[in-house]
């Protein structure tokens, strides 16, 4: 399963793509985050320059968020926080598109739910 050309430019642009997944009891919202960041030379990170390139596609550095929230909170737009999260695994550190495609096949069957996060709803 591949990216779209669409995806992985928003990717390696800045923009942080999202899905809403079954959750695992029907009183939660299910949610995933991806999005892509530099590291300086120094290790830091740095946010994402707004280039497209066939380098950045291997050097963009990725981060997966896995989470589950209450959906009373969702639903009521009250403020969440960590804290809240019944469930929430972030994978970080991992380098080059063809990496994060391998990781995401264990959280997605489908990659076309990726959308930009601001039209997913995802809440945090």
């Amino acid at each position: 399963m591949k990216l779209s050309i669409k995806q992985i430019n928003d990717l390696i642009t800045g923009c942080t793509l999202a899905a809403e997944l079954k959750p695992t009891d029907s009183r939660l919202r299910h949610f995933i985050t991806v999005f892509g960041y530099e590291l300086s030379t120094e290790g830091h990170y740095r946010e994402i320059t707004k280039t497209i390139s066939e380098q950045k596609v291997q050097s963009t550095y990725f981060q997966i968020r896995d989470y589950e929230i209450p959906v009373e909170y969702y639903d009521n737009g009250l403020e969440i926080s960590d804290s809240i999260l019944e469930s929430d695994r972030i994978l970080e550190g991992i380098c080059g598109i063809y990496n994060l495609e391998e990781e995401l096949t264990r959280y997605l069957s489908d990659f076309s739910l990726l959308i930009p996060e601001w039209k997913c709803g995802n809440p945090l």
